[in-house]
């Protein structure tokens, strides 16, 4: 495996900053926001999303999915954060797996991202 997927694997931050102007993102290296989501490394994430050529909706936005079922708060509310990440995919699998899981925290967040003035619904709702 690569040394940046490890890196990120590892939440090694000053490992990925070394090495994040020389990355060709290649199909692995784009599975770093995914990575790091699914182990939570909130500081990694939050450098990855301030490179454009990241995309946190990556693989039906599996990076918010993994944050999810995995728990990680802070690292959901920074994809949500985020205008390329829809938490509403696969009809609303993001909350109704926190409801399942009974992650009244995740279920508030999420809720409260889509009905936003500029969530989701709202846009929707809105253009028809």
């Amino acid at each position: 495996m690569d040394q940046f997927i490890t890196a990120c694997k590892n939440g090694d931050i000053s490992t990925v900053k070394c090495l994040l102007p020389t990355i060709d993102l290649s199909a692995n290296d784009k599975y770093a926001v995914i990575w790091a989501s699914r182990y939570g490394y909130v500081e990694l994430i939050r450098l990855l999303l301030t490179d454009p050529r990241f995309d946190p909706s990556f693989r039906d936005n599996e990076a918010i999915q993994l944050a999810v079922l995995y728990g990680r708060t802070d690292v959901v509310r920074l994809l949500v954060a985020d205008p390329r990440v829809d938490s509403s995919i696969l009809d609303n699998w993001a909350i109704n797996a926190a409801k399942r899981d009974g992650n009244t925290k995740l279920v508030d967040l999420l809720t409260e991202y889509q009905f936003r003035l500029d969530g989701p619904e709202y846009n929707r709702n809105i253009l028809t």
